[in-house]
């Protein structure tokens, strides 16, 4: 059986795609005898006789304990060519990803090849993506398609778009530089007192450089954040006010209100 102690966060490995998909199907997966059950009363296996198994519970506990054997060798290797192409069906079915997943050909787990299609090409995550196709989805995300579209649109054909991704690059960068620093004054700490070479006086004069560039770094940070916010604000705000928010539309909105009173009154 694979260690539960062990890390299992090298996809590229099929043992630790295997263990990944039953942590995240959830803890009534998680280890060979539970997926063994689960597969079993799923009724998974064509080559297993379940109604004669309904009488006979020896019988029942082979078959499940054959199941937890051979997923517990699948949890152990690292590549599946050990693996019986049925299981590898199986497991597709059960868990709702592609044999191409699990066979390590493509990193989306998704079935649906559109997804697989759109992740491939864009660079985005699974997730983006079926967040974005369950957006598409009204009745599912509750809120009219024509919205969900002319947000992205605001975002995607503005300047907002390229704003967007220089200032992330720019967070993503500084930070590393700010990780990169504070890492070099810490070990500096730990090792200042082994000399007094005049290389490590050098190296103090340039520690005490790097310390005042902290409180820079940090200000150029949240800055560059609370510009981020302003910019999307902002062409939200003109956005909006453009199209649902117009003198022209506000006339209309006018003249429609006043029918309404009148035809209210008339009545009364």
């Amino acid at each position: 059986m694979a260690k539960r102690t062990e890390e299992h966060k090298d996809l590229t490995l099929f043992k630790n795609r295997l263990i990944a998909l039953m942590e995240e199907k959830g803890e009534q997966y998680n280890s060979g005898r539970k997926l063994a059950l689960a597969l079993y009363e799923g009724r998974y296996f064509d080559n297993i006789d379940y109604n004669t198994n309904d009488g006979n519970n020896e019988r029942k506990r082979n078959d499940i304990w054959r199941i937890e054997k051979q997923i517990e060798k699948h949890m152990n290797l690292e590549t599946c060519d050990k693996v019986n192409g049925k299981y590898l069906i199986i497991y597709s079915s059960f868990f709702g990803c592609s044999t191409d997943y699990l066979l390590g050909i493509t990193k989306v787990k998704s079935n649906n090849p559109k997804i697989r299609e759109i992740c491939e090409y864009t660079g985005l995550s699974e997730k983006a993506v079926v967040n974005l196709t369950y957006t598409l989805d009204e009745e599912l995300s509750g809120v009219p398609l024509q919205y969900i579209n002319e947000v992205w649109n605001v975002i995607l054909e503005s300047d907002l778009f390229d704003i967007i991704r220089w200032d992330w690059f720019s967070l993503c960068n500084q930070i590393g530089k700010s990780d990169n620093e504070m890492a070099e004054i810490e070990a500096w700490d730990k090792i200042k007192n082994d000399s007094k070479s005049d290389l490590m006086l050098f190296h103090e004069a340039k520690i005490e450089t790097l310390k005042k560039n902290i409180g820079y770094y940090e200000d150029f940070f949240y800055g560059r954040l609370n510009k981020i916010s302003r910019e999307i604000s902002m062409q939200l705000e003109a956005s909006v006010k453009e199209r649902y928010s117009s003198n022209q539309q506000h006339k209309k909105t006018v003249e429609e209100k006043i029918k309404m009173l009148k035809s209210l009154f008339a009545n009364g």
